[in-house]
C-alpha cells in the first residue's frame, strides 16, 4: 500500500474547532436540524479535506455529522481525508467559491446561539 492510499484509508480523530465548510451549507444543515431533520450516518466518518492551514480540514461530506457532534459538546470528530494532495486550497478553480465563503463551524453556531 503506497502512503497515499493509506493516508485516504485512514481514519483520524479531529478536533472539531479543527473544522470549515462551506458556509451556505453548514446554514442549511442548522436549519434542517431544527426542523428535525438529522443525520442517518451517526458513527460513520465524515469526509474531509486537508487546508493549507496548520491543522485544519474542510468538510466534504458530513456536514449533519459534525454539527450534531458540536451541538452534544462533543470536541473529537472521526474522519477520513479524500484530498490529501494537493490540499484543497491549492486546486484552484475547482474549489474557489466554497473556499471563498469558508467558516469555521464552531464560530457559526456559536454566533448563531447567541
Amino acid at each position: 500500500m503506497n502512503f497515499k492510499q493509506f493516508i485516504a484509508e485512514a481514519v483520524l480523530q479531529i478536533n472539531v474547532g479543527k473544522l470549515y465548510g462551506w458556509r451556505p451549507k453548514v446554514e442549511e444543515v442548522i436549519k434542517n436540524i431544527k426542523e428535525g431533520r438529522v443525520s442517518q450516518s451517526v458513527g460513520e466518518p465524515v469526509v474531509v479535506s486537508k487546508l493549507d492551514s496548520r491543522g485544519d480540514y474542510f468538510i466534504i461530506n458530513g456536514y449533519h455529522r459534525v454539527i450534531e457532534a458540536i451541538m452534544r459538546k462533543e470536541n473529537i470528530i472521526i474522519a477520513t481525508v479524500d484530498e490529501f494532495t494537493p490540499n484543497i486550497e491549492r486546486t484552484g478553480g475547482a474549489h474557489a467559491g466554497f473556499l471563498a465563503d469558508k467558516v469555521k463551524i464552531v464560530d457559526l453556531l456559536q454566533n448563531n446561539n447567541q
